[in-house]
């Protein structure tokens, strides 16, 4: 038995919840929906998957929610399965509500309107569904099923709980007009947005979580393939005038990089990350952000990235570290010499880093311990030799995109075994030594981030607040977060 759940991408964990105790409860069953992101295969048409699933499932359920009513994706797979699924049999549509949209109302003036919409916080409407599965599928009611139908609602209430302090509120009124439509595939701030973040927000990802395929060397013609507005000739003529002129002027060296090539990044129990990776260059992400990405581009890049499972633009894979001292002090810098890929006089929460050849030598290997370490190295002195920190202090929440430059950057949280005061003698020392990047530095109270946030007193890059409310529900949890934003509201 195939069954299809209609999510919005900010309802993913209610989605996986739903799936894995359906999965639980029935042996014969096969679940797809877009929060178990293993059903996307590197290069498959988004469209083309979702459309064949909708019409190969037994049963369509779609949540209904706020969120699935915002997203225009929800509403096309609702449309979708309306004329795949109504004109064969209605029965197999089953819609569920949470609040505060009222199952009475959720399907009023549509082709849908006659169908039973049911509560999936309501324990009868879930046994409900689960005694039609059952029966289907000839098979007996197991002998906990009822422990099991609560703990459910536990879990669901646990996950739906303090809806009303939704970041999505509160994000909007601080979020870029070129992500304004995408508030719900995501957490939102300034010209950043979370693609994936990690579902477990007290332990979060740690190094061994993440897995990497290394593919074919990028060409920068693919682009040219996936954008009739580019002249092949002119591409190529373009990108080797600027390699040899600008990019010299700017950069000296050009140097490998590694780009994202998919954008669904999760294993099938959400548990951890594969990152599908080319080889390509810095010379080329620059020559794309600097020649190519015009407005009008970026804003049909953008969307065409959250319609399709490929990534057709050349990024370079970053880590954003974000250091939190032991007394809650976050590092902020500002760079002593800005290059042209930085905003000039801005301070910066994170250290970047870009994954390098020498982290990729051993792909068997821990690479993002690897990446992690070279960080702290190259850029502040600090090795774990040294007891300032260990591997299992690592901590990564989430991949998210700049909107302003269109690149890929793992947001990282490491609480260091030392204070502000010891971290800014190192700092010192390290800088009078050496030619160091980080000469202005200074530090943030974890407690200071929500007004940060909203009442900035600095200028701050333009993705620095994401990485400051990462740092936050690292430290203070998530629900605190919307708690302390709610209140500046």
């Amino acid at each position: 038995m195939r069954i299809f759940i209609s999510h919005s991408t900010a309802n993913r964990e209610i989605a996986t919840l739903l799936s894995d105790y359906l999965q639980e409860l029935i042996s014969d069953i096969k679940v797809f929906c877009s929060a178990l992101s293993d059903t996307f295969a590197s290069g498959d048409s988004f469209h083309k998957i979702i459309m064949n699933n909708i019409d190969k499932a037994d049963y369509f359920i779609p949540i209904l929610t706020e969120d699935f009513y915002r997203s225009k994706y929800c509403l096309i797979e609702l449309g979708f399965a309306c004329g795949i699924h109504f004109t064969r049999d209605s029965n197999t549509i089953k819609p569920f509500s949470l609040p505060p949209i009222d199952s009475k109302e959720a399907l009023k003036g549509t082709p849908l309107d006659g169908l039973s919409v049911k509560k999936l916080n309501e324990k009868d409407d879930i046994k409900q569904l689960f005694s039609i599965l059952f029966k289907k599928e000839s098979e007996s009611l197991p002998n906990d099923y009822n422990e099991k139908i609560k703990f459910f609602i536990e879990r669901l209430q646990k996950i739906t709980s303090n809806k009303d302090v939704q970041f999505i509120d509160i994000a909007k009124h601080h979020v870029d007009p070129i992500l304004h439509q995408y508030l719900t595939e995501g957490f939102c701030w300034g010209l950043n947005i979370s693609v994936i973040s990690c579902p477990n927000n007290s332990d979060w990802w740690v190094t061994s979580d993440f897995r990497y395929e290394k593919l074919n060397t990028y060409d920068l013609l693919e682009l040219y393939e996936h954008d009739s507005d580019l002249n092949k000739k002119d591409v190529v003529a373009l990108y080797n005038e600027y390699l040899q002129n600008e990019f010299r002027q700017k950069f000296i060296v050009d140097k490998k990089r590694y780009m994202l090539v998919n954008r669904y990044f999760s294993t099938k129990d959400n548990s951890g990350i594969i990152f599908e990776l080319k080889e390509t260059s810095w010379s080329v992400f620059r020559f794309f952000a600097d020649k190519i990405l015009t407005d009008e581009r970026r804003e049909k890049y953008i969307a065409n990235y959250f319609a399709s499972s490929k990534i057709i633009f050349p990024n370079s894979l970053c880590l954003h570290l974000v250091v939190l001292t032991e007394n809650n002090k976050i590092l902020i810098t500002k760079i002593n010499k800005s290059s042209e890929s930085d905003v000039r006089d801005s301070w910066a929460v994170s250290i970047g880093e870009q994954i390098d050849e020498k982290d990729m030598e051993d792909m068997e290997g821990d690479i993002a311990a690897k990446w992690v370490t070279r960080a702290f190295s190259e850029e502040l002195d600090i090795t774990i030799e040294d007891g300032h920190y260990k591997q299992e202090d690592i901590r990564f929440m989430s991949i998210n995109l700049e909107a302003n430059v269109l690149n890929f950057a793992v947001c990282c949280v490491v609480r260091l075994r030392i204070n502000d005061s010891d971290l800014t003698k190192i700092l010192r020392d390290f800088s009078s030594n050496r030619d160091s990047e980080v000469k202005t530095f200074g530090f943030m109270n974890i407690d200071e981030v929500p007004r940060e946030m909203v009442f900035p007193s600095r200028n701050y890059h333009p993705s620095s607040h994401i990485r400051m409310a990462y740092a936050y529900m690292y430290a203070r949890g998530s629900k605190k977060l919307k708690e302390e934003l709610n209140k500046l509201f």
